[in-house]
C-alpha cells in the first residue's frame, strides 16, 4: 500500500502531464499557476483534515496533479515576468533569476517542513495548514500579475529550443543563427557567379 501511495502521486503528474500545453493554451501562464496554487491548497486542506487512507490517496493525487501544473509553468513564467519588467534585461538573468526561485523553492520547502516535523505539535496537521496560507498569499500576488502569454506590440518573444537568441513571432532577429544561416544561403544562391555565369568559349579546334 505504501507503494499505490506514493504511485498515485507519480499518475497524478503523468495524467496532467499530457494535458498541460493545451490547458497553457486555454487558460495562459497566469491562469495555470492560480490553477496549480488553488490544486495544492484544495490537496494541503483535505490531508490536514481527512487522515484516513482515502483522503491521503485523494490528496496525493491532486498534489501530484498541482506539482506538474507548476513545475511546468512557473519558470518560464517567472521569465517572462522578468523580461516584461524590462525588455532590454539580458536573457541569461530572466533565465537565472526564474531557475534559481524555482530550484530554491524546492531546497527550502523541504527543510521547513523538517522543521515542522521536528519541533511543532501535530506537524502533520500544521505544515498543511501553513501551505493552505502560503497558497493564499500566492493567490493574492497572482491576482495582481499580468499575464505573459498573450501577444503584445512587440510580438510574443520566446527562447526557442536549441537556439541562443530571441525571436519575435514572425520575424527572425538579425543575430539569430537562423537568420544567419539562410542569409548564407541566399548569398550562395545570390553571389555573381552564380547569378551571371561565364559564357562558355569554344576553342578552334571544336569550330568545324
Amino acid at each position: 500500500m505504501i507503494t499505490v501511495i506514493y504511485a498515485i502521486f507519480a499518475c497524478g503528474t503523468i495524467a496532467t502531464l499530457q494535458r498541460d500545453n493545451s490547458i497553457a493554451t486555454r487558460v495562459g501562464r497566469r491562469g495555470m499557476m492560480l490553477g496549480a496554487v488553488g490544486t495544492i491548497m484544495a490537496a494541503a486542506g483535505l490531508l490536514a483534515a481527512w487522515k484516513d487512507l482515502p483522503g491521503l490517496l485523494i490528496g496525493r493525487l491532486l498534489t501530484g496533479v498541482s506539482v506538474e501544473l507548476a513545475a511546468g509553468t512557473a519558470i518560464t513564467y517567472l521569465f517572462e515576468l522578468s523580461l516584461r519588467a524590462d525588455p532590454n534585461a539580458s536573457a541569461v538573468r530572466a533565465r537565472t533569476i526564474g531557475t534559481s526561485v524555482n530550484v530554491g523553492a524546492l531546497v527550502v520547502g523541504p527543510l521547513i517542513a523538517g522543521c515542522l516535523g521536528q519541533w511543532v505539535n501535530q506537524p502533520l496537521t500544521v505544515s498543511y495548514l501553513l501551505f493552505v496560507g502560503l497558497g493564499a498569499v500566492a493567490l493574492t500576488v497572482l491576482r495582481a500579475a499580468p499575464e505573459t502569454d498573450a501577444p503584445t506590440s512587440r510580438g510574443r518573444e520566446t527562447l526557442k529550443p536549441g537556439r541562443r537568441h530571441w525571436t519575435t513571432r514572425g520575424n527572425s532577429a538579425p543575430w539569430s543563427t537562423s537568420s544567419r544561416t539562410s542569409h548564407s544561403r541566399s548569398s550562395r544562391r545570390t553571389s555573381p557567379a552564380a547569378a551571371n555565369p561565364e559564357p562558355e568559349t569554344r576553342g578552334p579546334e571544336s569550330v568545324g
